[in-house]
């Protein structure tokens, strides 16, 4: 087995693990594995005794484990990957072009959200309709996510 820096650096399609002192050092699904596995059955468990009678708990057990692992999975696989050595990845996304156009997105969207809650606020109070609040806030979040996709799109088309 070669020790050499160059061969510990050695990048992976889903890169290596920050963890451990072997060189190389495993692939991140080496530790990203069993730790998200981990997670997704104590977030069944969870789930499964939170409001679920005895008879359905394994039902809700099981269903609920299956629907939090790929989740569990990938959040493990965040925590562990060493980011440096994932084969194709940008050294430094925040200097990215893909950055700058989301940067300059979320920026004038802010602006967009601030315009759309005085409109907003308008309407409702000079025709006296009564939005729940949660509503309000879901359709303005969605407005906002909206907004930040289509000005993301044109930064994107104009290069």
């Amino acid at each position: 087995m070669n020790h050499s820096p160059a061969t510990a650096r050695e990048s992976l399609r889903w890169g290596r693990s920050q963890w451990g002192s072997a060189r190389p050092r495993p692939a991140a699904w080496w530790h990203a594995g069993p730790l998200g596995a981990l997670a997704a059955v104590v977030l069944g468990v969870v789930f499964s005794l939170i409001g679920f009678d005895a008879d359905h708990r394994w039902l809700a057990f099981g269903v609920s484990t299956l629907c939090f692992t790929g989740p569990a999975l990938a959040l493990a696989w965040a925590v562990v990957v060493d980011r440096s050595t994932i084969r194709g990845a940008v050294d430094r996304p925040e200097e990215s072009v893909e950055n700058i156009w989301l940067d300059k997105a979320t920026q004038r969207a802010l602006y967009d959200a601030f315009i759309l809650a005085g409109a907003g606020a308008a309407v409702l109070s000079l025709t006296r309709w009564e939005v729940p609040g949660a509503t309000a806030l879901m359709v303005l979040a969605v407005l906002i996510a909206v907004d930040v996709a289509a000005r993301y799109a044109l930064a994107r088309r104009a290069g």
